[in-house]
């Protein structure tokens, strides 16, 4: 009759299969080990955890308010038609962009303004509005789900550049993003990719 492994004969026959380690500490650490499966999914998740969508557009050329023989306010749709570097989840449809995920968004507006010799003497107010709806504009401003509007006075030939930020939520993806700008005569909106841009980008999946 063959006798029982003693406790120091187990831990001798099997730790050629543990690498010399005592069976029950190897058997707990490789409990708590973090396996090659979980790093692979935990660098999945960082790969995704920054910017998940983009895209932006810029100006052809100057977009001019009023005219000379009118000393009325005027307002413009600005037509964002020339693409701007990558377009993903999301794309330029002239004069809009075009979010085509829901999830938490940025809108960036980069706003480049000057007067011109149009321009009458004094100052007047300039108004930027960004709108956010599930309509393409047509000759104005249609149903928007929401619109964020700044307004500031302006000297007659005083430059003006600043970027506008607005975080929203889109759950219905097909939502357009546009901007109005309105002023006195005399004022033009710069079509330069380095003075005006509108640009959206994605930070998050969850609506909720």
């Amino acid at each position: 009759m063959t006798s029982p492994l003693t406790r120091n004969e187990q831990n001798s026959k099997s730790r050629a299969q543990t690498f010399g380690i005592r069976p029950d500490l190897f058997q707990a650490a490789q409990d708590h080990m973090v396996k090659k499966s979980d790093l692979d999914e935990l660098s999945e998740n960082l790969a995704n955890a920054g910017v998940r969508g983009f895209t932006a557009a810029t100006l052809p050329q100057n977009i001019h308010l009023g005219s000379p023989d009118s000393g009325t306010a005027d307002y413009a749709i600005l037509p964002f038609t020339d693409r701007y570097g990558p377009a993903v989840a999301a794309h330029p449809e002239p004069p809009s962009l075009q979010i085509e995920e829901s999830g938490l968004w940025t809108v960036t507006l980069n706003l480049g303004t000057a007067g011109h010799g149009l321009a009458p003497a004094g100052s007047g107010f300039f108004e930027v509005s960004i709108y956010v709806g599930p309509e393409q504009p047509a000759g104005g401003p249609v149903r928007q789900y929401d619109f964020f509007n700044w307004r500031v006075e302006l000297d007659h030939q005083q430059s003006f550049a600043t970027t506008f930020t607005v975080d929203f939520v889109v759950e219905s993806p097909g939502d357009f993003i546009y901007v109005q700008v309105s002023g006195m005569r005399g004022r033009a909106i710069e079509g330069d990719y380095t003075r005006t841009r509108l640009s959206v980008r994605k930070t998050d999946n969850r609506t909720r």
